[in-house]
């Protein structure tokens, strides 16, 4: 039977690993690729997937029809509604994520043990000695167990377990690594440790997700129950939890933690320890002591004494806004914020949040949307928004859409957001600041202020402005565009100290480079961390009738920010390149927010992707 699981633990063998993930994705916006159909099939078939990674013959015969239909039918489907004809090799196509994921998910199942312990020896086709297959640990059952020291299982202690915990400890005393899931439900049990540590390193290493990455494309695939600790009146230790690690490049964010109904355990001195201080998705509920409170709580009220949430903070639809400030003893959120379709006016009502704690991969972490009425953000006392995905260097994106037309951002808030986040839309613009500290506001590069850190309005640098560059060595903020034209400027170096452009209209280039004869270096800022632009995708550079080693320095590749090995850094300042020199000529009298002839940001990331494997 075809089964899609298989290959995300063949790719996982071959590590080949992007970092360049797509963060194009909002509430009602679905992730859009440019994809070719050939890809969809590998998907579908692991061992093409592994003759291709290997180098090996493709044998055509290994193609499965289902995955043919399957991958074909939405291009087919594309086809008659745009109406082409069918031998184009290349086809524009939309396909969401959730369609993938569908198709790895074809043939498999969530939320039995059973089905759970199929998916996973399935997935990673262990050696058959290290497989525990039994559904629940009874004294029949453990003479089956594992010797090894990775066990690929899911253990299921509970009522139907007839083994004391010395009996237990003897069992599992090889085993140093657990591939799968523990359930313990309904035992007597008053310990977890009858789970053994590594005795040189005391650590256990704990995995329970089973695919990761397809062609570029992460998908999280988790048993449903990854660690269960359920309806367990005597248990009060769980302090073999201090040595739990992840797998190399795992996170125990990929696992779900839930600890429920265990009427004497106390799991206050564990929240804040070094595996629970950075999970997402811990779910506590009905025990001695609960860490911090979860976000999927019905009643706003019930957030009166929280400090901090678990699963993020989802607010849909709120228009008594009552009991709103309910929450303004959170000083930590733990997964993503969410408010939509509300009356909310500003997250005054959260003012005391610190730490915004995220572990994201490809989602959108701070989406304020549809909310007409809201015209502020104001949380002052927030320091950072932490994504906890260092395995995959993943984006943090961020979605402001469609709020109050006032809707403004105090220079410290984009500040701190530039440090951290790229964002999908930004409708917004730079609220009023005092008097005292009011950006210098452009005219004209003689008229320029000397030595402004701030400067608002649309930068034009031309022709006899070069005796005035010394003004902007101080520059580190723009709001506005930046056009340099007509000048005899060899470098950019008065420009090094600039940390952000926020333009948030989109009826002009960012930025423009133009007719420059003697500029070789167009290198702008060292320093520069991000690019604010309304829409993500609207965010053009034109670069045109310059030097003709303008981009000798990168290869000939258009960049105007120099090299790094940073994706997050190299996605938030991207540009969609246009100009005689990165490309086709472009017309200089483009209507607003025009331009043709340019390679998108998108078309540009997934053709670096796919040349990874060509």
């Amino acid at each position: 039977m075809f089964n899609g699981n298989k290959i995300c633990w063949e790719y996982f063998i071959y590590n080949k690993r992007s970092a360049v993930l797509n963060a194009r994705h909002s509430a009602h916006h679905h992730t859009d690729f440019m994809v070719f159909p050939i890809l969809l099939i590998f998907i579908c078939n692991v061992r093409l997937v592994r003759s291709t990674l290997t180098k090996r013959p493709i044998n055509l015969s290994l193609l499965h029809p289902q995955s043919f239909l399957i991958a074909t039918f939405p291009l087919l489907l594309n086809l008659i509604l745009r109406g082409q004809n069918f031998p184009v090799i290349l086809f524009e196509m939309q396909f969401s994520l959730g369609f993938i994921t569908f198709l790895c998910l074809f043939s498999g199942t969530f939320g039995d043990v059973e089905g759970d312990l199929k998916l996973l020896v399935d997935s990673f086709q262990p050696d058959p000695k290290c497989i525990f297959n039994q559904t629940e640990v009874t004294s029949q059952t453990i003479k089956s167990f594992p010797k090894c020291a990775t066990v690929y299982g899911i253990i299921v202690i509970n009522s139907n377990t007839d083994l004391s915990m010395a009996q237990l400890k003897k069992s599992f005393k090889n085993m140093t690594s657990l591939v799968g899931g523990i359930h313990v439900e309904g035992s007597n049990l008053t310990s977890l440790s009858f789970l053994t540590p590594d005795a040189e390193y005391d650590m256990f290493s704990f995995m329970c997700r089973y695919c990761e990455n397809i062609i570029q494309y992460f998908v999280d695939f988790r048993f449903s129950d990854g660690f269960k600790i359920e309806n367990n009146p005597y248990l009060t230790d769980i302090s073999v939890l201090n040595s739990f690690v992840e797998f190399s490049d795992e996170s125990f964010n990929n696992c779900n933690f839930k600890f429920s109904n265990n009427s004497k355990l106390n799991l206050e001195k564990f929240c804040d320890g070094y595996m629970f201080n950075n999970l997402m998705n811990l779910d506590t509920e009905g025990n001695l002591k609960d860490c911090g409170c979860q976000g999927d709580l019905l009643s706003l009220k019930k957030y009166q004494n929280c400090t901090s949430i678990y699963k993020g903070l989802q607010l849909y639809n709120i228009s008594d806004l009552s009991d709103i400030f309910s929450l303004s003893n959170i000083q930590t959120i733990r997964g993503y914020i969410d408010i939509q379709n509300s009356n909310i006016q500003n997250l005054s009502f959260i003012s005391n949040l610190q730490f915004f704690k995220v572990y994201a991969e490809k989602k959108v972490v701070f989406n304020l949307q549809d909310n007409p009425q809201m015209t502020r953000l104001e949380i002052p006392l927030l320091e950072e928004i932490e994504n906890l995905n260092i395995q995959t260097l993943a984006l943090t994106t961020a979605n402001f859409e469609n709020l109050h037309p006032d809707f403004c951002l105090s220079h410290d808030e984009f500040k701190l957001l530039s440090l951290y986040v790229n964002f999908i839309n930004l409708h917004a613009k730079l609220c009023p600041m005092p008097k005292d500290d009011a950006p210098c506001a452009f005219e004209s590069m003689e008229k320029l202020h000397d030595y402004c850190e701030i400067v608002s309005g649309n930068m034009i640098i031309e022709s006899g402005d070069e005796e005035y560059t010394s003004k902007l060595t101080s520059l580190k903020y723009l709001y506005g565009t930046l056009t340099i034209r007509n000048t005899v400027l060899e470098n950019f170096s008065f420009l090094s100290k600039l940390s952000f452009i926020a333009y948030l209209d989109d009826t002009q280039p960012v930025i423009q480079i133009l007719s420059n004869k003697n500029l070789t270096n167009p290198k702008i800022g060292t320093r520069l961390i991000n690019i604010f632009t309304k829409n993500f995708e609207h965010r053009q550079a034109i670069i045109q009738d310059n030097h003709p080693d303008i981009f000798l320095a990168t290869n000939q590749t258009c960049n105007l920010f120099g090299n790094t090995t940073d994706n997050a850094l190299i996605y938030r300042r991207s540009l969609n390149y246009t100009g005689g020199d990165c490309g086709e000529e472009t017309n200089l009298n483009l209507s607003p927010g025009g331009g043709g002839g340019y390679l998108s940001v998108w078309t540009v990331m997934i053709i670096l992707s796919l040349s990874r494997f060509m």
